[in-house]
């Protein structure tokens, strides 16, 4: 089960907007090309956690799931996932995480 992590670790030097490219997926636009099952795999393959992104002191969202990652290098970086990918992590109660006002 992927652990769920203190808020405090997603920072801004850590806040990755080309995490297709940090995952291997080597896209220009996000997330909309991505082809779910590689998508999936790659994710699956680096997540080291995640938060619920209302908690996070830096871009903070109502839906969707802050996920941490860690690349061949072993550095951290995080990204916001939409809730499906939540479930296919196997995150607890990740229905929780669907859009919400």
């Amino acid at each position: 089960m992927l652990p769920e992590l203190n808020p405090e670790l997603f920072t801004y030097e850590r806040y990755e907007l080309n995490f297709g490219d940090r995952l291997g997926l080597l896209h220009s636009m996000y997330p909309d090309i991505f082809e779910k099952d590689n998508y999936f795999k790659a994710v699956k393959k680096s997540a080291v956690g995640w938060c619920d992104p209302s908690r996070l002191a830096v871009r903070p969202r109502n839906d969707g799931i802050a996920l941490m990652c860690e690349d061949e290098n072993g550095e951290k970086f995080w990204f916001h996932a939409f809730a499906e990918t939540a479930k296919v992590l196997g995150v607890e109660n990740w229905e929780k995480f669907c859009k919400r006002t």
